[in-house]
């Protein structure tokens, strides 16, 4: 996983279940592009990574007109 993946992933479990708006997380990630797009597909490689189901995700949802948020159940594993 990369330091952007990473620091998604870690924005969306530090926010608890509440949807993040992309501004939001270009604010707390490394996603610094200006574009929503470059939210969206980092979002997308994410959900890759974690393999959760881009059509029917469970882990991170899209929230319309809101954002993302992560919904799944959150376990660590050292």
């Amino acid at each position: 996983m990369s330091g952007a993946d990473f620091d998604l992933l870690h924005a969306l479990v530090r926010n608890g279940g509440r949807p993040l708006s992309r501004e939001r997380i270009r604010a707390l990630s490394t996603v610094a592009d200006a574009d929503d797009r470059a939210v969206d597909l980092r979002v997308s490689r994410l959900r890759q990574k974690l393999g959760d189901d881009a059509k029917n995700p469970v882990l991170i949802r899209t929230v319309r007109s809101l954002g993302y948020m992560l919904s799944g159940p959150v376990t660590w594993r050292a």
